[in-house]
Formats: structure tokens, sequence, C-alpha cells
């Protein structure tokens, strides 16, 4: 994706659906689309302000779209976590609950080759960034630079 300014950026997502399928294809459907849109939406720069809003934006946009398709339909009624971050419908049955978790990121890099990365996670859904180590006297090939929690 570019925004306004021509800045190139990159979404990448994990959508762990439960309970079928139905939340997760939604989510990871609808969050890139929404996410654009948002970016498309301000005139401005890309700064991490405005893309953390954007990304937030847009998935709460996600799960108030999947909640109204369920509540339109008649076929399951959902309702989203906001402590946990999980969407949840219940389908045709009161024991089963159909939803999903998350974990998304954004990298943005500018004309200068400035980049940065925004993470979200929702749910139960964790992302790891591994790269090499800073220190060049380190033995591992590898590190883990950022969990979220």
């Amino acid at each position: 994706m570019h925004d306004q300014k021509g800045n190139s950026i990159l979404m990448a997502g994990v959508f762990d659906g439960h309970g079928g399928t139905a939340a997760s294809t939604t989510a990871s459907q609808l969050l890139p689309s929404l996410f654009s849109t948002e970016l498309a939406s301000v005139d401005v720069k890309a700064t991490s302000t405005h893309l953390e809003d954007a990304l937030i934006s847009s998935w709460d946009s996600t799960c108030q779209t999947y909640r109204g398709g369920c509540d339109e339909r008649g076929t399951c009624v959902a309702d989203y976590d906001p402590v946990e971050g999980i969407i949840m419908a219940h389908v045709g049955s009161q024991d089963l609950i159909a939803g999903t978790t998350a974990s998304a990121a954004i990298l943005s890099a500018d004309d200068e080759g400035a980049e940065e990365m925004i993470v979200m996670n929702c749910g139960d859904s964790r992302t790891l960034l591994f790269g090499r180590p800073e220190s060049k006297s380190s033995s591992s090939s590898s590190v883990v630079h950022f969990c979220t929690r």
C-alpha cells in the first residue's frame, strides 16, 4: 500500500479463528481494505501516530462490520471483548462460539529510507520480531527484538 505522500506501507497479519472460519476470514479480508481507506482519508505524511490511529480505527471497523453482518443474517450474535480483543459469535448453538484472535504488523518506509513498524495483537495471538543481534560479538545468529504481551 501507499499513503497520500507515496510512502510504502506493508501490512501482514495472522488471524486465528476458533469455532469456525467466519470471523478470521472476515477479519483477514476486511482489515487491509479498511486500513487502506483510513490511510487515504488523511493527506499527511505517514507518522507513527497516524499509522497507529489508522490501524486501531480499521480494526474497530472490522469488528463492527462482522458484528453487524451477524445481526443482519440472524445466524449469529457477535460480541467484541475490548479487554481481550476477541470477536466472538454464537453460531447455531449456545455452546459454539466462532471468533478470531489477530496479530498484525505495519511496516512503513519513506523516500529517505526511514522504516518504522507498528504491531497490534488481540486475544492470545502474539507477535515476535526476530533479527540479527545488535552486537557483532554475539554468538547467536538471531535474537528476539520485540514481543507483544
